[in-house]
């Protein structure tokens, strides 16, 4: 982030870390990264990415799945996140929205 053009408009306020990994389809790269980024920019409309913000993402569906550290699914989402749908879907048409349950076997 060293040169990043907005590395002077981040704050202790709006810092948050984020880590993400593709597991479908299983050979991915960055243009599938900048995909899922997209939508999730497009619908959330955070306050630093105004490039993503322009136009509509192409039609797009991406499911997160949160973890806690040791790898285990997180029921209770914490509040860096809470606003931010565990499914996000962009038909081109209709935005779709959801929250996924985990159930224990």
């Amino acid at each position: 982030m060293l040169s990043h053009h907005k590395k002077d408009d981040v704050t202790e306020i709006s810092r948050e870390y984020w880590l993400a990994e593709i597991t479908y389809p299983k050979r991915s790269n960055r243009d599938l990264l900048e995909i899922a980024e997209k939508i999730i920019v497009y619908f959330w409309q955070p306050s630093l990415n105004e490039k993503k913000k322009i136009s509509l993402p192409e039609p797009t569906t991406v499911i997160n799945q949160w973890f806690n550290i040791e790898g285990q699914p997180r029921i209770n989402q914490m509040k860096i996140y809470k606003e931010l749908s565990d499914v996000i879907s962009w038909d081109g048409e209709y935005w779709r929205t959801g929250n996924l349950k985990i159930f224990n076997e």
